[in-house]
């Protein structure tokens, strides 16, 4: 049944509970619903539902009463459903005990009770250091300068205030550097986000923020959480820039910064570390770092936090690492004996996977059928992803498929298509503005390939492993031959061509 989103809004909440959560929920609604149970009764009817059919609810709910007003009971329930997770998880975020810190302090505030508020702030204030919140401190230090201000004017007690009115302007400028780290790392991920990465101009860019005194001095920081926010900043441009070992020590560095931390490692800077690493480190290093980050995410499940895809991290992490880097660093003869495993346990997670880490992994598949020779396996793979929708600023994935789609079509001896799709293929990257020197070279390249007689093509071959190579020394276009190793397809088929050439020559000697 077709639905607009803001009437599937409830039935989402209610899927993204936990079993627990639901209990109670139940537990919460009981205490003050008496007989009728509304509330439960709708909650338990949408949550039994696979697909949110409000036709089918009201059909199933037609004896209740609230029927008739359901627009009404849905938004009341809604709010509800927030509130008894408000409370249910009121004691397992910083922010959320702050609150009632701060909850507590307004009310005894105005119940005449100001030394119990005030004992209020000083355990908000506490809690918000220790976990690095910036913006929460500044509140409760002027919330705490009111205070004193108070009890010195009016109830006449000695304070020295000098010192803790000024907190509030120091403060003031922790904020300031944090939020510039922000600005600047917001900066940069858009600027990743929108594939900006493949001209000289780009490369450019990044190296000036890589270079940025204010981005480079993370040391100077006035918060920790300024100084990570900076580093995360010059990592991502590093990665970009392609200097992964100089990534991999930021990496590193962020990894020990939250282990500093009181609230210990942090499970996003350590996969992040883990996936800049597989670039540097040979397999039997990696799988030591793969080993404690699958541990993290352990205990990330075990505190019920969801912010992350786990069951993707825990596939990525456990199998198709192991992929990626045997592609990386080409060890192609590892990659048959672990597909099999990669690709069943891929099967189990596709369907709730987003539209971005479909086309990664699926990318990834089809250069490993291509690698390992298995060109009508990834025929299949490029049929399916093309009729996939594209994720939007992700040029890189879809251009980098229409390129490995040429030379899997003439893998497959397919040349008359190969004719018509070339020019075709070309017209559809000009049109995605995406015409750069790997992309003109490769059809360039395969458009004399195709037609080019069995004596000119060593010729060929030669003079293309040499333009090749240098745009490999190009910056900007190593993205594209990360997707797509062409010069060791070029390698491949010069011995391919050099072994026919050799077993001619020996059948015209025996002969």
């Amino acid at each position: 049944m077709a639905t607009n989103k803001k009437s599937t809004d409830l039935f989402k909440l209610i899927k993204s509970m936990s079993s627990s959560e639901k209990r109670y929920f139940t537990l919460f609604v009981s205490a003050f619903e008496k007989t009728n149970k509304t509330y439960i009764k709708l909650f338990t009817a949408i949550d039994k539902q696979k697909e949110y059919d409000e036709k089918a609810l009201k059909t199933k709910l037609k004896n209740e009463s609230f029927v008739n007003h359901f627009a009404v009971v849905k938004n009341n329930l809604f709010k509800m459903i927030l509130k008894s997770m408000r409370l249910y998880q009121s004691d397992s975020h910083p922010v959320e005990i702050i609150n009632q810190y701060k909850h507590n302090y307004i009310m005894l505030f105005y119940k005449g009770l100001p030394d119990l508020a005030s004992a209020q702030i000083t355990k908000a204030m506490k809690i918000a250091e220790e976990n690095n919140l910036i913006t929460e401190t500044l509140l409760l230090q002027s919330w705490r300068n009111n205070s004193m201000m108070l009890d010195v004017c009016l109830r006449n007690l000695d304070f020295d205030l000098e010192v803790s009115l000024k907190e509030p302007l120091e403060q003031i400028k922790v904020i300031e550097d944090f939020h510039k780290a922000v600005y600047l790392k917001r900066k940069i991920e858009l600027f990743h986000h929108k594939g900006l990465i493949r001209t000289k101009k780009s490369i450019q860019t990044l190296i000036e923020w890589v270079n940025d005194p204010f981005l480079i001095e993370h040391q100077k920081s006035l918060s920790t959480v300024a100084q990570t926010i900076k580093i995360e900043a010059i990592a991502s441009c590093c990665t970009s820039l392609k200097k992964y070992s100089k990534a991999q020590l930021l990496a590193k560095k962020l990894v020990d910064l939250s282990m500093g931390h009181k609230n210990g490692l942090s499970t996003g800077n350590f996969i992040n570390y883990i996936y800049i690493s597989l670039k540097v480190d040979k397999w039997e290093v990696l799988e030591g770092k793969i080993q404690e980050g699958l541990l993290q995410l352990t205990e990330l499940n075990k505190n019920k936090t969801t912010f992350f895809d786990d069951d993707k991290n825990y596939y990525d992490l456990q199998y198709h690492i192991e992929l990626t880097h045997s592609l990386y660093h080409g060890n192609f003869a590892k990659i048959r004996d672990i597909l099999p495993n990669i690709i069943e346990k891929y099967l189990g997670i596709e369907k709730d996977l987003d539209l971005l880490h479909n086309w990664v992994f699926n990318s990834e598949f089809i250069y490993v059928y291509f690698v390992i020779g298995e060109f009508e396996e990834a025929q299949k793979y490029i049929v399916k992803l093309l009729n996939t929708p594209i994720p939007k600023n992700r040029k890189d994935y879809y251009i980098g498929i229409q390129i490995l789609n040429l030379f899997n079509h003439y893998e497959l001896g397919n040349y008359e298509h190969l004719s018509y799709q070339i020019k075709n293929t070309r017209e559809l990257i000009k049109r995605n503005d995406y015409y750069f020197g790997f992309e003109k070279t490769c059809i360039e390249f395969l458009s004399k390939l195709r037609k080019v007689t069995e004596d000119k093509k060593s010729d060929l071959l030669n003079t293309y492993y040499e333009k090749f190579t240098e745009l490999h020394k190009m910056t900007w276009e190593l993205d594209a031959f990360e997707k797509f190793d062409v010069l060791w397809w070029i390698k491949k088929q010069q011995q391919t061509l050099a072994k026919r050439k050799s077993g001619n020559s020996l059948k015209i000697k025996i002969n």
